[in-house]
């Protein structure tokens, strides 16, 4: 009960562990072609998950998107 006197909820808590988890996701270069900087996003956030496999499960049913998501996104496009 301690963690809340730091966080309001378990929602903040949950965003606040997914931000730091995703911060953690290391782009690499913009490749020639989308789809090799496409494959090479996925290994990255594969590797994360398997550093981190408890929260990337709630990562994946958390419905609020973190600043971390936008970076990773804007990677993609």
């Amino acid at each position: 009960m301690a963690i809340y006197h730091h966080v309001p909820n378990r929602a903040s808590l949950m965003y606040l562990a997914i931000e730091v988890v995703i911060g953690e996701c290391e782009l690499p270069q913009e490749s020639e072609t989308w789809q090799e900087n496409a494959k090479a996003i996925c290994r990255a956030l594969r590797r994360l998950a398997h550093r981190h496999p408890g929260v990337m499960q709630v990562f994946d049913t958390f419905e609020d998107w973190v600043p971390g998501e936008h970076r990773i996104a804007e990677a993609m496009s």
